[in-house]
């Protein structure tokens, strides 16, 4: 009871496991859930794959492949910047705990109290 109590008061922090499971989901599990989301939207909304399929054809017809293939690499690069500002951010999140682990212990050793 007293570990849920500090938990729940942020005197102990959730875990360095759980951090790393919740960065595993949001790099991998969350860029395919989306993808498979769109997906089966498309075939279950007749009028978004309609739309979807209007949309591109109009694009194709607007851009020559050389710009095609820049927007392809414009959304590749988007992504990839946006899977390593993730992962800076939970590499944040594990030094915070890290650092704050050490100076816990560095306080207990000094003998004061809170």
């Amino acid at each position: 009871m007293r570990a849920l109590i500090d938990y729940f008061s942020f005197k102990s922090f959730i875990s360095l496991d759980i951090l790393r499971v919740c960065y595993a989901l949001g790099a991998v599990v969350m860029p395919a859930a989306g993808w498979t989301s769109w997906l089966w939207v498309k075939r279950r909304y007749q009028w978004v794959d309609t739309a979807y399929g209007e949309g591109t054809s109009w694009l194709r017809h607007l851009t020559s492949p050389d710009q095609r293939l820049l927007l392809y690499a414009l959304f590749i690069l988007i992504f990839v910047f946006a899977e390593i500002v993730w992962r800076m951010m939970f590499e944040y999140l594990i030094a915070y705990l890290q650092i704050r682990d050490v100076l816990l212990q560095g306080w207990a050793q000094s003998g004061r109290r809170w």
